[in-house]
């Protein structure tokens, strides 16, 4: 209880000491209701405990799904730059029946000279 009067009449009482005297407050009352609790309902605190380890779990899991949509976005992103000025390579060079290629070692530009179009006779549903 010192440090939380120590606090409330320290001289420079700004906005980051009235933020660390909120918190220590916060942290007691938090302690002395756990401790009751604990005494008083103790199975109640127990699936207080529980419910609280499934909304962190929870977030965690959250925050993992958007960090991998960021990334995922990203990719995609970079990929759109990259492929662009291709198109507007071909679009501006050569015909509708120019295609690129592009493997990680190789980049092929190829000229479709004859199609039977898509045939789907054989493709197994």
């Amino acid at each position: 209880m010192s440090e939380i009067t120590e606090l409330a009449h320290a001289p420079n009482f700004g906005y980051t000491v009235f933020r660390a005297f909120i918190f220590k407050i916060m942290k007691l009352v938090d302690n002395k209701l756990e401790v009751y609790l604990e005494k008083r309902y103790p199975e109640f605190l127990k699936q207080l405990k529980y419910y609280e380890r499934i909304v962190i779990e929870n977030r965690e899991y959250n925050n993992s799904i958007m960090q991998f949509e960021d990334i995922e976005k990203t990719k995609t992103d970079s990929f759109e730059n990259v492929v662009r000025p291709v198109l507007r390579y071909l679009c501006e060079n050569h015909h509708p029946h120019v295609t690129v290629i592009i493997t990680p070692t190789t980049a092929e530009l190829v000229e479709g000279i004859k199609t039977i179009g898509q045939v789907l006779d054989y493709v197994q549903d």
